[in-house]
């Protein structure tokens, strides 16, 4: 006959191994970095940007990267120069898909997919257009690839998501709060979500 307390050290070492393995190896919610990320450029990094790919940025794209607050970790903003530049030179050297990718058109961000957020910097019309692999759309169907009238109905759309995150996390964090001692399955470190919007 097994005993209670057999039973519960037993629960226990299954509890770790699930734990350990299962939810935080795998699970990239539970990295114990923030869901909170404060981005921002400096005028010297957006002076390097233009000087290395030879256009003029936007004061509309300059003033949110200056003087943006910030949310949670996203591709659709990049805010590292290397990585801006890498991406964009690749596009003018191989194009994208079967197309080509101008001069004029900016890539600062993508999915994380393999797809685009661009805007066209001579002459910019303000808006935010979306490189699809899979349909095909992009520098050569403007038209057909308009993603958000401008860059601040994409920083709302980007709000209202980071919203939708952050919720999904605070009741992940009240569920691990009030976990029981055979939820193997509920992680036992809350999720960090960084500073307050």
């Amino acid at each position: 006959m097994i005993s209670f307390g057999c039973l519960a050290r037993t629960v226990r070492i299954v509890e770790f191994f699930i734990h350990r393995w299962c939810l935080v190896n795998r699970n990239p919610v539970h990295n114990q970095e923030p869901l909170y990320y404060t981005f921002f450029m400096t005028e010297d990094e957006l002076a390097k940007i233009e000087a290395e790919l030879n256009l003029i940025l936007p004061d509309a794209y300059k003033k949110l990267m200056l003087n943006h607050p910030g949310f949670f970790k996203q591709h659709e903003l990049c805010d590292y120069v290397d990585p801006l530049v890498y991406d964009n030179r690749t596009l003018r050297a191989r194009g994208f898909v079967t197309m080509n990718w101008p001069k004029e058109y900016f890539a600062f961000g993508s999915d994380g997919a393999g797809n685009y957020y661009f805007f066209t910097t001579s002459p910019f019309d303000g808006h935010v257009y979306y490189a699809d692999h899979v349909r095909k759309t992009g520098p050569e169907q403007l038209e057909k690839s308009l993603a958000f009238e401008s860059l601040e109905k994409l920083v709302e759309s980007l709000r209202e998501r980071w919203g939708v995150i952050r919720g999904e996390a605070l009741r992940m964090n009240q569920r691990i709060e009030n976990r029981r001692w055979w939820e193997f399955w509920v992680p036992r470190e809350p999720i960090p979500l960084g500073r307050e919007e």
